[in-house]
């Protein structure tokens, strides 16, 4: 049936063109030259939608003429037409079956014929589609400033292009920012703009999302926005201690950086955090880490002369690096030739018990040297050395002690039971080189003799607390009182016990006198 109707429709086409012929004019009349115009709308279908066809033709006084108009698709067939007034609109629906339109890309053009004394124009080509479904579409969201500082605007555009070349996506774009709506703008010419001031320094995410239309599918995309506190700018300054100083003494260096911020800010800056490096020239000596803003170095290993230290930050974590201005000088001198000291050791007493004291002594003195006399300051000092002993027994560490007129002692009763072997060792100062002593010492530990135990007196019985006269001859009577017995009856069982002792020796010696009797 459908094929019936479309045939119909094309033999009507036909007959149309037939009878509509339009006279031509004759060679001695004028001929005014046309322009004819040919729009497609929309200029992307889907089956089922209406495609109009516009042609539009002016002359070239301003007129607008009437004739007759062919549109041509190739691929599809023409379209014939009555022009009035300059102007014809002829619609066809897309669709898969002729006569509808169906699904592909086609250029139609438009011919005009005039009735009389105009000439005949073609239009430019026109080229549409007609889509199977709706056309797929891709979006991009770009940013005009990426990274920002938190309160600085950028702008984000979001372009929506689509499969179908030359196709200008419209509708809506919804902007969000980590998931939290941020406006929707309609597509202009493909693309959509709304401007975003991030709040606080971080990454924010935004997408751009295109809900699409009847004829063109939706699509989003995404992009990063990095939001970043400007960097704070810092002042670094050096101190150090001594200026002056010998070969081998310590010179403590300390850098000093703080956060460079406008005077309303002051109350609140921020202390940079990392290390700080410092150099002599380009070479570096050591680094320190910054703690509540300052760093500490101690340097031990200059060389003689005068060196110029500079300390430098090298920023991070959101602080500007920066770099001591004055640098700080030290004037190191070479450290004069000491003299060489010898050191004795004795113990006295050399034997001793366990828990007893022993005094170990020490006496330091100098060795003559073979070179001119130190200077003065120092020559006033080189027959006392000063300074402290430490004294080992055994090569462990007893104790140390300080030298007063070259001696130093030390007094111990901690030394365990054995012999022992005492040495000392002297630590130098500023005149006197250190020495240990080439002999040692022995110190000998014994043991405490034992002690015997005192024997315990057998206990007596308890006395009565009534007296009475004792029945042993010798033996002393014992009296009580109120009071407490007990010294009562230690004292009474002495007095038993020798009163017993005294009347058995009583009467050994009665028996030994009778027995003598007898025998004469």
């Amino acid at each position: 049936m459908r094929r019936i109707i479309g045939a119909a429709a094309a033999l009507l086409i036909v007959l149309t063109g037939l009878v509509m012929t339009p006279s031509v004019a004759t060679a001695d009349e004028p001929v005014t030259a046309t322009t004819t115009k040919l729009t497609v709308s929309p200029g992307v279908s889907i089956p089922g939608d209406t495609v109009e066809f516009t042609v539009d033709v002016t002359a070239g006084d301003g007129t607008r003429p009437s004739g007759y108009f062919a549109v041509s698709i190739p691929g599809w067939g023409s379209s014939h037409g009555r022009v009035s007034d300059g102007t014809a609109v002829v619609q066809h629906v897309a669709g898969p079956n002729w006569p509808e339109i169906a699904p592909g890309t086609y250029t139609a053009t438009a011919r005009f014929t005039p009735d009389n004394t105009y000439a005949e124009s073609t239009s430019n080509p026109v080229t549409f589609t007609v889509a199977p479904e709706r056309v797929a579409t891709h979006t991009a969201v770009s940013l005009s400033q990426n990274p920002v500082a938190p309160g600085q605007s950028t702008l984000v555009t979001a372009t929506v292009g689509s499969t179908v070349p030359d196709q200008v996506a419209t509708g809506v774009v919804s902007f969000s920012v980590n998931g939290q709506h941020l406006a929707d703008v309609s597509l202009v010419g493909g693309t959509a703009s709304t401007p975003f001031a991030p709040w606080a320094a971080g990454n924010f995410v935004i997408t751009a999302s295109y809900a699409g239309e009847r004829t063109m599918a939706p699509s989003s995309s995404t992009a990063t926005l990095t939001a970043t506190s400007p960097a704070v700018s810092t002042a670094t300054s050096l101190t150090g201690a001594p200026s002056a100083a010998e070969e081998g003494d310590p010179v403590e260096l300390t850098a000093n950086v703080s956060a460079v911020l406008p005077a309303l800010a002051r109350s609140s800056d921020p202390i940079p955090t990392g290390t700080v490096e410092f150099l002599e020239g380009t070479t570096s000596l050591g680094t320190a880490t910054l703690d509540d803003g300052t760093a500490s170095l101690t340097l031990t290993s200059l060389a003689p002369g005068t060196h110029r230290i500079t300390a430098r930050y090298p920023g991070g974590d959101g602080f500007e690096a920066s770099e001591s201005e004055d640098p700080f000088t030290v004037t190191i001198t070479a450290r004069p030739m000491s003299i060489a000291s010898r050191t004795t050791v004795s113990a006295s007493p050399d034997r001793v018990e366990a828990g007893s004291e022993v005094a170990l002594v020490a006496d330091v003195s100098p060795l003559p040297v073979e070179r001119p006399a130190p200077a003065s300051a120092r020559a006033a000092d080189a027959s006392a050395p000063t300074g402290s002993v430490e004294f080992f027994a055994d090569g462990t560490s007893v104790g140390t002690a300080s030298l007063s007129d070259g001696t130093a002692t030390l007094k111990t009763s901690s030394l365990a039971v054995g012999t022992h072997r005492i040495t000392a060792a002297y630590r130098g100062d500023d005149v006197f080189a250190a020495s240990e002593s080439d002999q040692a010492a022995t110190v000998t530990v014994v043991a405490k003799p034992s002690v015997k135990p005192t024997p315990t007196p057998k206990p007596t019985p308890k006395p009565s607390t009534t007296a009475h006269p004792s029945k042993t001859p010798g033996s002393a009577q014992l009296a009580t009182t109120g009071a407490d017995p007990t010294g009562s009856i230690v004292l009474g069982g002495i007095l038993l016990a020798a009163g017993s002792a005294l009347t058995l020796i009583h009467a050994r010696r009665r028996a030994a006198g009778a027995a003598r009797a007898t025998a004469q």
